[in-house]
């Protein structure tokens, strides 16, 4: 039984055909798959930006509070305590002055 070139090119054709649309298929579905991916990973990220957006600036708003609070009472013992000692200087200038204004 004597096969036609044209009954071989045929068949082999059809292979190469079939090939040729697995090899689009499969480099078809590699990149939905690398596009569903990316999509993934980008929504991942804007999940994972939004977790430390809601997490982290609270947390850094409340630091600067405490922190603001803290310097705000260290500043006001700082006065306190110069308005203090430059009242306890006041009297003990008026102090000796009067011991030098007694000895005379």
């Amino acid at each position: 039984m004597a096969v036609s070139f044209v009954t071989l090119f045929i068949f082999f054709w059809f292979y190469f055909c079939i090939i040729v649309y697995m090899g689009v298929r499969f480099v078809c579905f590699c990149l939905i798959l690398q596009i569903m991916y990316s999509y993934c990973y980008i929504t991942y990220s804007f999940v994972s930006l939004r977790i430390l957006i809601v997490m982290y600036v609270p947390f850094w708003v409340f630091c600067f509070i405490v922190l603001f609070c803290i310097l705000f009472v260290y500043q006001c013992v700082l006065y306190y305590c110069h308005q203090v000692s430059t009242q306890l200087q006041l009297q003990n200038i008026s102090y000796q002055v009067k011991s030098y204004a007694g000895n005379s």
